[in-house]
């Protein structure tokens, strides 16, 4: 049996290994409702992709007027180039991002004090959005500063090897309390291709309400590849977390 040795990883962790880099994703959905089916982030229900070679993600803000911190963004560019930049908030006042986005999968607060609202990544020039809108590509809620999203693309250049997968239940109050259950699923799509499912799994509340797939065999997957997490469906309201490690490799090497 093929496995990754843990001493490699932590090197690559701690940048050490030229041409590799650790990747490791988590998505939250905290309210899932039993006649819908959802991708695992914080903005509810299913996330839409823009198309490659367009770059629509240009605007950043937050739905509180205090919020003037600086948001480390994450993603890739009109090429599928991973690109990192740093914007500062103007409050409830749209600011426009220095490289526009083609796919962001990471926001982040850079600045020294905790933000207030909710911040917004999303595509073109409009006013402050509200969560649903089909314009909303990222969002941070509130306190936790950072964005929980398990979706992520693979950049240009680079390969991913899938080594770990996490699905669980949430309980928030009474939410997934009882005997409930959830069924969920990994996809992935190659450029220009169909989404396919890759792993399906069932949870339950009383009994398995955590599943994790720690891979024997790493899955390559090529460039501009999609990749998330779902929710399929849920026996009442629930909130759903997952998560996934991959390994980034440089396709020169």
């Amino acid at each position: 049996m093929i496995k990754i040795k843990n001493n490699f990883i932590n090197e690559v962790a701690n940048g050490n290994i030229y041409g590799y880099k650790v990747i490791d994703i988590f998505g939250f959905n905290s309210l899932i409702s039993e006649s819908e089916s959802a991708d695992v982030w914080e903005g509810g229900g299913k996330y839409v992709y823009d198309v490659y070679g367009t770059a629509p993600i240009e605007s950043l803000v937050s739905n509180d007027n205090t919020d003037n911190v600086p948001i480390k963004i994450t993603g890739l560019n009109i090429e599928g180039i991973e690109v990192e930049q740093i914007v500062n908030l103007n409050g409830s006042t749209r600011v426009s991002l220095n490289i526009p986005l083609w796919r962001i999968f990471k926001m982040e607060n850079d600045g020294a004090s905790d933000l207030k609202g909710c911040v917004f990544c999303y595509t073109g020039t409009g006013n402050v959005p509200n969560i649903g809108d089909n314009t909303i590509r990222c969002i941070i809620k509130g306190n936790n500063n950072k964005s929980l999203m398990g979706i992520y693309t693979i950049p240009k250049g680079k390969t991913g090897y899938l080594v770990k997968g996490e699905f669980g239940i949430e309980f928030t109050g009474n939410v997934g309390a009882g005997t409930n259950y959830a069924t969920c699923h990994y996809e992935s799509r190659r450029i220009n291709k169909t989404f396919k499912v890759k792993k399906k799994i069932s949870l339950i509340t009383l009994g398995c309400s955590l599943y994790t797939d720690k891979r024997s065999f790493p899955d390559p997957i090529p460039e501009l590849t999609d990749i998330k997490l779902v929710v399929d469906e849920v026996s009442e309201n629930i909130g759903i977390w997952g998560a996934f490690d991959i390994l980034l490799k440089d396709n020169n090497l």
